[in-house]
């Protein structure tokens, strides 16, 4: 019903330094400039997911048609609109800047609603609210250097970006939240609502338990001995109440084990102790070059980072945890405790750890870690012959060249690339591959 959609656009942009009344010896050219566009977007829609449908099912023995998805013939289109301001410069002839300030909000944004089971389908596509984009982008191009037998350049980009919902269908909940947990907020004493989506809020955060070390002794140990762990498979109990309690409903608390923090103070493990570990996409991307030539040599790098995120590395933990006995697993098992190994760094390597203590498999400070990293993208090294030699077999020019793609990274990332996301703890979910090293070796022959 809503086949169609308009989407205009318009900018404009004022050349400043063409005024009369504008004079600069450092300023050489300014343009501002300005602009406000809309974008329509219906991505993932099939050609007739909007009629619905019914999926096919055998039941003892005979095909019967169950209906799968319910149409949705009024669907909207998502419409981004977007207002952008900047300018244009260039500084002593030789710095070129670009700047610009952007608010973006999305509305009527496509997504699945999750519904009760008992309803016979798990979810229904429906426009679900808006958004909010805003933030910065700049980029300089520095000519450093010219001269007959050099030239110098330097490139430098950087983004920053905040997102935030605006608004969500009206459910008659605090902030029309959908999805979410509790967790206890230390500051304000009380149990709040995190995660999910909620007006006002970012959607991109992670909550995790806090591992604060491991019980590396009896005095340590007996110290929470009243502790109960409703994470494990079975409740967990700190050695106070499991040498009382029946040992056949509970699990002990044992040295090895990781000695999570209790930020609500009641002795108890559970759903509420969750802490901010920060958001799962960057707030700042971006990227800077360089290229110089000196006479027929050039050289070429490239770099790019992105900054304030965390991800979390779930594959780590399914490999430590020996989740799946038929995967291998991996060196850092090396590195954990035992009563000759009472200092290492990961509790004590259990068989299907998920079925016993959870101290890998549950989601942790352990296994979230700073995603910020530098990329060294790119390296060409250039050379061209000289004009007499390349004559000497009737070419007008000779050049070789050698790139190197991805050479590495600096980061505090374990996952495969710092530029994956998040990836959960489950077979399913057991990694990717990082981008390949790629070399390339080039010869240009012109005649």
């Amino acid at each position: 019903n809503n086949r169609w959609g308009t989407f205009p656009g318009v900018s404009v942009g004022w050349n400043v330094h063409k005024e009369r009344f504008f004079r600069s010896d450092v300023i050489n050219s300014l343009k501002l400039k300005a602009s406000w566009g809309q974008n329509g977007n219906v991505s993932g829609i099939s050609a007739y997911g909007l009629q619905g449908g019914y999926g096919t099912s055998k039941y003892n023995s005979s095909a019967g048609y169950l209906f799968s998805s319910p149409p949705f013939p009024d669907l909207l289109w998502e419409r981004s609109s977007t207002y952008e301001v900047g300018f244009d410069a260039t500084i002593l002839r030789k710095i070129d800047i670009t700047a610009s300030y952007y608010t973006r909000k999305t509305s009527d944004k496509i997504s699945s609603f999750t519904l009760p089971a008992t309803s016979g389908i798990t979810s229904l596509t429906t426009n679900n609210g808006s958004m909010q984009n805003q933030g910065f982008e700049m980029a300089i191009n520095y000519r450093a250097l010219r001269t007959t037998d050099w030239q110098v350049d330097i490139a430098f980009n950087t983004a920053y970006n905040a997102n935030k919902i605006l608004s969500l269908p009206n459910n008659g909940i605090e902030n029309n939240r959908q999805g979410g947990f509790q967790v206890y907020d230390p500051q304000t004493g009380k149990i709040i609502w995190v995660g999910g989506l909620q007006e006002g809020q970012d959607p991109n955060v992670a909550y995790a338990y806090v591992a604060e070390g491991l019980y590396r002794t009896q005095a340590q140990l007996d110290a929470d001995g009243n502790r109960l762990d409703l994470n494990g498979a079975k409740p967990l109990l700190g050695p106070g109440k499991y040498n009382t309690s029946d040992k056949t409903k509970f699990y002990p608390i044992a040295l090895g084990d990781v000695r999570w923090k209790d930020l609500d103070k009641n002795d108890t493990i559970d759903f509420r102790d969750r802490l901010y570990m920060g958001r799962t996409v960057p707030r700042w991307t971006g990227g800077f070059s360089t290229a110089v030539r000196w006479k027929n040599l050039s050289v070429n790098a490239r770099f790019d980072y992105a900054l304030g995120n965390v991800n979390y590395d779930g594959p780590r933990t399914w490999f430590m945890g020996n989740a799946q006995g038929t995967f291998n697993t991996i060196s850092d098992v090396k590195d954990t405790w035992t009563p000759d190994n009472i200092n290492a760094k990961y509790p004590t390597y259990y068989w299907a750890d998920q079925l016993y203590k959870n101290n890998v498999i549950r989601e942790s400070s352990m296994f979230y870690h700073k995603a910020d990293y530098l990329a060294f993208r790119e390296l060409n090294v250039a050379y061209s012959l000289p004009v007499n030699w390349a004559k000497a077999v009737k070419s007008q020019a000779i050049k070789f060249s050698l790139t190197i793609q991805n050479i590495g990274y600096l980061s505090k990332s374990t996952m495969y690339s710092p530029e994956s996301g998040s990836i959960g703890n489950s077979a399913a979910g057991s990694g990717g591959y990082p981008l390949p090293r790629t070399f390339i070796f080039g010869a240009q022959l012109t005649f």
